[in-house]
């Protein structure tokens, strides 16, 4: 499993939807995430990758694609 699908199957176990539901081009709001949901799966996520997602970066994250990109980024 990747690191896309990895943090795919992290937003579906959050949001209780498929992983097949989650496209990477959808936009975030588009999956009925809020502010608190959103800052859920990025606690998730740091746990996860050992990576740190500042407020300002959740701000900027847009795209479910976004945020898989900013991931690999801050792993490298």
């Amino acid at each position: 499993m990747n690191m896309g699908e990895k943090i795919i199957k992290i937003i579906s176990e959050i949001l209780g939807i498929s992983e097949e539901d989650i496209n990477t081009d959808c936009k975030i709001y588009e999956l009925n995430i809020d502010s608190l949901v959103f800052f859920e799966i990025a606690n998730k996520i740091e746990e996860e990758f050992d990576v740190y997602l500042e407020s300002d970066d959740i701000i900027e994250i847009k795209y479910v694609n976004d945020l898989i990109k900013f991931v690999e980024k801050s792993c490298v």
